[in-house]
């Protein structure tokens, strides 16, 4: 079980628990990486080095996020999961949320309202593992061609995002 994490709007503390597990243990293990990115946020914005680290972390989360997206919809594909356009479009539009993120952060760390953000993120990710990725669990959980869809997306796709290919 991780130990920290982010609130999920109760005010607690969101930990990963089976009630998030979609049935695959790569997507599964991206839920979880995602889950400490967020609160990393909450961490940093103690710290004395908050705005340089929260920088960082929404790079990391974006890039992250962009990798677990290009899996999961593979997954998705490879599974005949009929809303697939509908869930691409939920993580089109988180992506460009965290880019408008980035930008204005960039453009000046004041502008952001790390509370705000960490707020968002939460509530999207809670709510977006146990309502729409929830949806595609009954056909990928013990589906041995899920699984393998999933794990072929692996490091070079950093590799060639970082190329522009």
């Amino acid at each position: 079980m991780l130990s920290s994490g982010v609130a999920d709007g109760s005010g607690e503390r969101l930990v990963w628990s089976q009630k998030y597990s979609v049935g695959v243990d790569e997507i599964d293990a991206d839920h979880k990486v995602l889950i400490e990115l967020i609160g990393q946020i909450d961490s940093a914005a103690a710290g004395s080095e908050a705005h340089a680290v929260i920088g960082t972390v929404l790079a990391a989360l974006f890039d992250y996020t962009e990798y677990h997206f290009e899996r999961e919809e593979k997954m998705m594909q490879t599974v005949g999961y009929t809303v697939l356009p509908q869930h691409k479009q939920k993580h089109d539009l988180l992506k460009s949320q965290v880019i408008e993120y980035l930008g204005r952060y960039s453009d000046d760390p004041n502008a952001v309202n790390i509370e705000d953000l960490s707020k968002f993120l939460q509530r999207w990710l809670s709510e977006h593992i146990l309502k729409e990725d929830m949806g595609y669990r009954p056909l990928v959980e013990n589906n041995p061609k899920a699984g393998e869809a999933a794990a072929s997306v692996g490091i070079d796709f950093f590799m060639d995002v970082g190329r522009g290919d």
